[in-house]
């Protein structure tokens, strides 16, 4: 259940035209980008729209590593 909320409120802020309608090119704040489902959805929603996930609030240079990783 928790991944189908993650992946909805993800899509709603990010991609529809009820939250940012984010375009190519945009760098995009993501804050608690490595909080598990809800924040590795919104930085993937972002990477896939062809956007630049800007990730905010790390507890560790473990996670900010994962997040290199994916492209953050």
């Amino acid at each position: 259940m928790q991944t189908r909320l993650c992946n909805s409120t993800s899509y709603r802020m990010i991609v529809s035209k009820n939250g940012s309608q984010m375009t190519q090119g945009q760098a995009v704040l993501i804050w608690g980008a490595t909080g598990g489902i809800s924040g590795h959805t919104p930085t993937q929603y972002v990477l896939n729209g062809g956007g630049t996930p800007v990730g905010v609030w790390l507890s560790s240079e473990k996670r900010a590593e994962v997040l290199r990783a994916m492209g953050c």
